[in-house]
């Protein structure tokens, strides 16, 4: 059934949680560990939560349940009215006894000794869990994956508990939305007690047919504008409600909705189109908040803005993660976010041979699809993560690997929903799990230590998971992570908050060592122990630049691959973790370097060997980009030895490749590949100039570029500009990886490169006048901002 944003909805009152005897305050919708804290072990007592409340003054009162984590029970007045053993599910009760003087209570029972309970064998065992016995019950196993996350176990009402009225509102309501003909159709149907209904979408209005109850009808919006991901046009959004005139007037209104054709190919060339128009999928995996799992909507809409300002375009919702709240993909469709939607389901052999698992899955499933159909933002949704590459891996047969859960039951819920069985998912090939075929988990770089051409030659088609590296957070991060004298490194307080598989004798801080070392040409272990501060500069922009130069293969022109995921979006403690934000949701390092690779409109280089460096001038907007490009080549970093400038006119959503030596206008063995003698320039600097104005630029630097500090020195002021404040600069020499500090302010750009002579400006936001510090990788000592 599809949800309305029903404004009846209350709030029942002062909740309390309970153990025992003992009863303190609580929060609902949210958590045992929201009230007691992130402890250990939760899964191993019964808790309770109680509300009292006055008898309704609703004409039909009814309960809604938005869901219950995970073995539960609910009372009201002493009477059991409800179990529920799905935390995914949401359940309604109608027809209920109130009183003058309620009480409602919810009783979790303890999932711990049910793990323990023997049941039918899986067919395989994953080390994701420790206890396999999760496979029988339908929880998130966010908080029960050792080495991924703390182990705090979600128990809880996580979904809000509300009052309604159901007096004159829908029984059920289906609402589908299609473009045909050019022309914006929205389909309604349903159960409903009305005598007249209409359809109101923008300033268009459709009677609809009532027979027996049953409502249906079509309104047809002439032309309207199309809803695009952010990243190519505008996500156009109209208002949305139906009237119902019955004994009672009453009007529900839906999220907005956007008109879009969506074609999703499913098959060995994967890849998302909308509006015909081919997507470059860039983004990341979600992460829920550890404790709370429910978000406010404030907390969304910052986090959910700052990865479109990382010029990011898909956010996959993961198999070992939640079903995302309502509001969620309210702003998705709002600011343009393709979702990638998880069924919750991971690496595990499921039960679904038992009849009240499988119908228990059932339910699920249809519930996520009808909350999730007429959304434009999804994108697809799939069976769930690393199920058939965990059963392949442990060398079960083909036949094995997909059963009846991702074959039959979850896309029978789907219906013509673009559906995937699994990720990785290689369709036609011996594996489940080939990179260069269908979908992929590629770790090549990254956790498999590939070197960076490796992105190249696996052949991505498209990762909904990729890139994994430990990120180190700015000096805030680091001190909310580690007391004072204690140091980054091996302090278990620092290592608390590095992810790590279970397992392997190494963790994903040795994955940023050895990239360190690879772009550097440093021993990392042995400037950790003699520097660590060094250590760390060092490691803060190595994980940037691998992502952004790997993004660079991958956004290239003839380049095979479609969409790439990064694994994770945001920390769930704080620490060097997966997100590329904080666990408060702040931009790592790494965010700030990353996002230049990811914008719509960039530009990119790439090593092609003899053929020398050549140029990606990428513009994914609905518009042609007309500038200039500028390509300039130093010497020592610093000596200008040939400059050259073409006139470029990027189509729509196109793509232009141009080599460094066609803009020079000679021979300059630009990726110094020939080696005939020294090479004659260490730095190729480009830039993307629109009326004069810079949009994009980028370095293709030698291994070893910034290991070393020289003398160098900023020259920067702090100015008035069109928004408030700046900070004007440039730099005689060039300079890598500059960090700027400004406290009370914040930079809308950060660990940036300055090209030699050329100067930028770094609009602040805050109040009062900044103190500005600029540290380039390569300098010896920061320079200050005039004020």
């Amino acid at each position: 059934m599809t949800r309305w944003l029903d404004d009846s909805a209350s709030s029942l009152g002062a909740w309390e949680l309970g153990s025992g005897d003992a009863w303190r305050p609580a929060t609902v919708p949210g958590t045992v560990a929201g009230v007691v804290g992130a402890v250990p072990e939760l899964d191993e007592s019964d808790w309770s939560y109680r509300v009292r409340f006055p008898r309704p003054k609703a004409t039909a009162p009814r309960l809604r349940f938005g869901g219950l984590a995970t073995i539960a029970e609910v009372w009201l007045n002493g009477v059991h009215v409800l179990d529920s053993t799905n935390m995914f599910v949401e359940h309604v009760l109608e027809g209920l006894a109130f009183a003058d003087d309620n009480e409602l209570l919810l009783r979790f029972r303890a999932l711990g000794p049910e793990l323990k309970k023997r049941r039918a064998r899986p067919r395989w065992r994953t080390r994701l869990v420790p206890h396999t016995g999760l496979r029988w019950w339908r929880t998130t196993l966010m908080g029960r994956m050792p080495g991924w996350c703390p182990e705090v176990a979600p128990v809880g009402p996580w979904r809000k508990v509300e009052l309604e009225d159901a007096a004159g509102a829908p029984k059920s309501l289906s609402l589908t939305v299609s473009l045909e003909a050019g022309d914006g159709v929205v389909h309604v149907s349903g159960v409903v007690d009305a005598e007249r209904a209409r359809l109101v979408v923008g300033d268009v209005t459709a009677e609809l047919e009532i027979a027996d109850g049953k409502i249906s009808g079509s309104l047809r919006l002439p032309n309207p504008a199309l809803w695009w991901p952010h990243t190519h046009g505008s996500p156009s959004l109209y208002p949305a409600r139906i009237e119902l005139v019955g004994a009672r007037t009453r009007s529900f209104s839906f999220a907005p909705i956007g008109f879009r054709s969506l074609h999703v190919d499913v098959g060995e060339d994967f890849g998302v189109s909308v509006n015909a128009v081919p997507v470059f999928c860039r983004g990341a995996v979600w992460t829920p908040d550890l404790v709370m799992l429910d978000r406010s909507e404030s907390d969304l809409r910052a986090s959910l803005q700052s990865l479109c300002d990382a010029g990011m375009n898909m956010v996959r919702v993961g198999g070992t993660m939640i079903y995302e709240s309502d509001a969620f993909y309210r702003l998705c469709d709002e600011l343009g976010i393709l979702v990638w939607q998880d069924f919750m389901f991971a690496n595990m052999d499921y039960p679904v041979d038992d009849a009240a698992f499988r119908a228990s899955v059932e339910r699920e499933a249809a519930e996520v699809c009808a909350r999730l159909v007429s959304h434009p933002s999804l994108a697809l949704l799939c069976g769930g993560s690393e199920v058939e590459q965990q059963a392949a891996m442990l060398g079960l047969s083909p036949e094995q690997w997909r059963g009846p859960l991702s074959a039959q039951i979850l896309p029978a819920a789907t219906g013509e929903l673009a559906y995937v069985p699994s990720t990785p998912w290689s369709p036609g090939t011996s594996l489940p799990f080939r990179v260069d075929v269908g979908v992929s988990h590629y770790f090549g770089v990254g956790a498999y230590l590939r070197d960076l051409p490796d992105a190249r030659r696996a052949g991505v088609r498209f990762a909904a998971e990729c890139l994994a590296f430990s990120h180190v957070p700015d000096d805030d991060g680091i001190d909310r992570t580690l007391a004072d004298g204690q140091a980054p490194g091996h302090h278990p307080a620092w290592k608390a908050g590095v992810p790590r598989d279970v397992g392997p004798g190494w963790d994903f801080e040795d994955v940023r060592d050895h990239y360190v070392e690879r772009l550097f040409g440093v021993d990392a272990q042995a400037l950790r122990a003699v520097d660590s501060r060094r250590w760390l500069e060092l490691g803060r922009v190595a994980t940037g630049w691998t992502m952004a130069r790997t993004f660079g293969e991958w956004r290239r022109q003839g380049s095979p691959t479609r969409g790439a995921l990064v694994w994770l979006w945001r920390d769930v403690r704080p620490g060097a973790g997966w997100g590329l934000v904080d666990e408060l949701g702040r931009p790592k390092p790494a965010w700030w370097i990353v996002r230049r690779a990811l914008q719509p409109q960039t530009l990119l280089a790439t090593d092609e060997g003899s053929s020398g460096v050549r140029l990606h001038a990428i513009n994914d907007r609905p518009s042609p980009l007309v500038a200039n490009l500028v390509v300039s080549l130093y010497r020592d970093h610093e000596t200008m030895t040939l400059r050259g400038e073409r006139a470029l006119v990027i189509p729509p959503h196109g793509v232009v490749a141009v080599d460094v030596e066609d803009v020079i206008g000679r021979f300059c063995d630009s990726a110094w590949a020939y080696r005939f003698g020294p090479p004659g320039h260490d730095v190729v600097a480009a830039r993307l100039l629109v009326d004069g104005r810079c949009v994009a630029s980028v370095l293709h630097l030698p291994p070893g570029a910034g290991a070393s500090r020289e003398a160098l020195s900023i020259d920067a002021e702090v100015i008035a500009v069109a928004e408030g404040l700046g900070v004007r600069m440039s730099s005689p020499r060039l300079a890598l990886g500059v960090v700027l500090t400004a406290p009370g302010f914040t930079p809308d750009d950060n660990y940036f490169d300055l090209e030699p002579g050329i100067e930028k400006i770094v609009r602040l936001r805050g109040a009062g006048r900044p103190q500005v510090t600029l540290t380039p990788l390569n300098a010896r000592v920061p320079s200050k901002a005039r004020p």
